[in-house]
């Protein structure tokens, strides 16, 4: 058991060390237009496909030798995209 927990240790000790990169980068949304109450609830909008707006955010991409992660700060912290770099597998839904 000790063998075990020694060699689990020493090998995530490798990606321990890993340097973070912190980056700037632009989001593009689009969607479709609406309208809000008064009290900020949503009163219509359209599914025309003709009427899409689209709006840029300002977001943040963290990342090491093993994982990727783009945080949105304007639109409270919202984290848009988690990809797990070895497999390459993105863990939140991606609307293609």
């Amino acid at each position: 058991m000790i063998r075990i927990i020694t060699s689990l240790l020493l090998f995530t000790s490798f990606y321990s060390y890993s340097q973070v990169v912190l980056r700037d980068t632009t989001l593009i949304w689009k969607h479709h237009d609406f309208t809000l109450n008064d009290d900020r609830s949503m009163m219509a909008y359209t599914t025309n496909d003709d009427e899409i707006s689209t709006v840029s955010f300002q977001a943040k991409v963290i990342e090491n030798n093993l994982i990727k992660l783009v945080v949105v700060p304007e639109y409270g912290g919202r984290v848009i995209s988690f990809v797990y770099k070895p497999t390459g597998h993105e863990y939140l839904y991606q609307r293609s």
